[in-house]
């Protein structure tokens, strides 16, 4: 499974935030100069307490509610 864009509304610091994440197939160019590019790498920085770990329980959250409500 791939998780293409995500969607955070009022969780912690977000108000409103999309975030366009990459997979494989994306056909997006390659990165300029010398710096390699990896199809199913999304690189998430920040100084602490920016929500990281947020959009992570956010990703965690969102991929996970389907099959708790079936259960």
């Amino acid at each position: 499974m791939y998780v293409r864009s995500l969607t955070i509304e009022n969780l912690r610091s977000f108000e409103s935030e999309e975030l366009t994440l990459c997979h494989p197939g994306d056909g997006v160019a390659p990165a300029a100069g010398n710096v390699p590019r990896l199809d199913n790498v999304t690189l998430l920085l920040g100084n602490n307490g920016a929500g990281k770990t947020s959009v992570l329980r956010a990703v965690a959250v969102s991929t996970l509610a389907p099959g708790l409500a079936m259960g």
